[in-house]
């Protein structure tokens, strides 16, 4: 995998920011210098809460709550790794010692959780456990631009299978299903998996998919699979439903982030900063992602869920609603998934900040 040393980063605002501390906000003026350090102690801070909140409860997570923490575990390690053979230092000795402690948390909550998940939800363990081991997601990528060139206007309605679905086709990646060899790739799945015109959930599923069929060691696989395409590489799949789900992402900001697509938009840019796609990385969507956090650390939405408590069973309403990894609620209002994400999310913010940094 590529070794990321081109610190570059293109953020949006440059003079003034709102950022949240304490429930409250606050105004950061000056140059470009002072409001990213400022964006990075915020972000720290922020992630800090958001995984105190998920230890809390590290018993009762599930599966997917999980995969946030070793997200950022890994994407932390990765960063320090970059940050120990990097010159100039750009960081102070406290603000290092801030971002191992995170990455030593993450860690500690993966390892702490994974017991209870594999009591608690052995099948589903079972399916995609391998994608929680230590340095899976320790995927290292140079930053880059995405290509717009690569937008594709959707071709299918909602989402585009269900997520029983989508599990099938890991599990063929992880050798986890009823073939116990790893890479054993069908063509319904392939075909399922990377197909154009996606949107929502079912596009971020495509990039999780090649993610893992990396990660598992399918790329010489994947790539025989892929023959027929004119994208000739895996990265160049990731390319094109990268730039889509930038487009996405754009559009949520257009509408000032409805609370429907905030999940999304952090799984987006998670999954797509992890591969170097800086440009999720805006320090205006930053801030509104800070205001999303509650007082707790969590991330939530306590009117939706009331009405899902009302009307559905929560296993029920997922499945007919969306395509996403499945939710839990933790606590009032508090949702795992999202928290979850939004943990993926901030790990990569930490990263990109320090990069805008090391050349400012």
């Amino acid at each position: 995998m590529a070794t990321a040393r081109n610190y570059t980063l293109t953020f949006f605002m440059c003079f003034a920011v709102v950022y949240p501390l304490g429930g409250q906000s606050f105004w950061v003026a000056g140059d470009q210098q002072d409001v990213t350090r400022e964006a990075l102690i915020t972000v720290i801070k922020t992630l800090g809460k958001a995984l105190d909140f998920l230890m809390r409860d590290y018993k009762v997570l599930n599966l997917d709550a999980v995969i946030g923490a070793r997200v950022a575990d890994g994407q932390l390690s990765v960063l320090l790794r970059r940050l120990q053979n990097s010159e100039p230092v750009v960081l102070s000795e406290v603000t290092l010692r801030a971002i191992r402690n995170l990455q030593k948390k993450a860690d500690k909550l993966c390892n702490l959780s994974i017991p209870y998940i594999k009591t608690t939800d052995p099948q589903y363990y079972n399916i995609l456990g391998p994608i929680l081991a230590k340095g899976f997601w320790e995927q290292d990528y140079e930053s880059r631009d995405v290509d717009l060139t690569l937008v594709t206007k959707p071709t299918v309605h909602g989402e585009a299978f269900e997520e029983k679905d989508s599990d099938a086709c890991l599990s063929e990646l992880l050798g986890t299903g009823k073939h116990k060899d790893r890479c054993k790739i069908s063509d319904h799945c392939w075909n399922l998996m990377t197909a154009p015109g996606y949107k929502h959930y079912s596009l971020s599923h495509e990039i999780l998919y090649l993610q893992i069929g990396k990660q598992a060691g399918c790329q010489e696989t994947m790539m025989g699979k892929n023959a027929k395409n004119s994208l000739t590489t895996i990265d160049d799949l990731i390319g094109r439903e990268c730039a889509n789900m930038f487009h996405e992402t754009s559009n949520a900001a257009d509408n000032n982030f409805e609370e429907k697509y905030q999940d999304l938009v952090m799984e987006d840019a998670a999954l797509c900063g992890i591969q170097g796609y800086r440009q999720f990385y805006r320090i205006d969507w930053l801030q509104k992602i800070l205001l999303w956090e509650r007082p707790s650390g969590c991330f939530g939405d306590e009117t939706k869920y009331k009405k899902i408590l009302r009307d559905l069973p929560l296993k029920d309403y997922f499945r007919k609603r969306r395509v996403k990894r499945e939710e839990k609620i933790l606590e009032r209002g508090c949702l795992a998934h999202k928290t979850a994400v939004a943990v993926g999310n901030l790990a990569l913010y930490i990263r990109y900040l320090i990069e805008d940094m090391a050349i400012q």
